[in-house]
């Protein structure tokens, strides 16, 4: 059993979610959703899904049908538990042994922070199924945990990973962190380090060859209205990073 694998089995009851409460569902998830538009009649494939909180949202855009893909039995026995209609279907695989990357069948594919568990060299593997799987005009939209924010926080909470080395010579080196919740609570998270130029590379190589659109989250004015205390900690650090591609 990997240690994504493990690590997502013992938290999955962290994770089980059917409104924002987790960072990343008020700084990255709502951007995903807005790029990904009008789903009505539209296939999705959501790597990484976890308990399936952004599955179900896709749904609600009108998605004819969504598939999720996660490592976590018990992440993907939630997902099944909280589906909305019998057009999601949940698999627990990992994500390069799925047997879903069929020529031209998605017309979006999502992968919300799953690259952070993979190394370079899987990530470049995977980035090639995508691109298979998707049809013409098809969009890949993906976050990541922004490269450069476990080396310039100054604070844990909400939002840190301890790191090992630099920018450039952690490449491929596991960094394990913390994601706090509106409660207070916390889940557990970690991050196998890629620089935005390994990514760029690994895109081109796996056959994206148009320009993406390209992203840097952060808290909005709007985030620290909503709550300050929460926000304020990580206000002008760069938390994520956002691609949205085509084929």
């Amino acid at each position: 059993m990997s240690l994504t694998e493990q690590l997502y089995n013992r938290q999955a009851s962290g994770w089980a979610r059917n409104k924002p409460e987790i960072l990343s569902d008020f700084t990255a998830r709502p951007r995903v959703l807005e790029l990904a538009g009008d789903l009505t009649g539209k296939h999705a494939l959501d790597l990484g899904c976890g308990e399936g909180y952004v599955s179900r949202l896709l749904r609600k855009r009108n998605a004819e049908s969504v598939i999720g893909i996660d490592i976590s039995a018990n992440m993907i026995d939630l997902a099944r538990k909280a589906a909305t209609s019998g057009n999601e279907h949940y698999y627990c695989s990992n994500v390069l042994e799925a047997e879903v990357y069929k020529p031209e069948t998605f017309d979006l594919v999502l992968a919300v922070f799953l690259f952070n568990y993979l190394t370079i060299e899987d990530s470049g593997e995977l980035l090639k199924r995508i691109y298979l799987s998707l049809k013409p005009g098809g969009r890949f939209i993906f976050t990541i945990p922004h490269p450069c924010k476990p080396f310039m926080a100054k604070t844990e909470y909400p939002f840190y990973f301890k790191t090992t080395g630099n920018y450039f010579n952690a490449r491929n080196s596991l960094f394990k962190g913390k994601i706090w919740k509106f409660n207070g609570d916390s889940v557990e998270v970690s991050c196998v380090h890629k620089t935005l130029g390994d990514y760029f590379k690994l895109l081109f190589e796996g056959g994206f060859s148009k320009f993406p659109i390209v992203e840097e989250l952060f808290v909005t004015p709007e985030l620290l209205q909503i709550d300050e205390a929460f926000f304020r900690p990580i206000q002008g650090l760069p938390l994520h990073v956002l691609f949205c591609l085509e084929k």
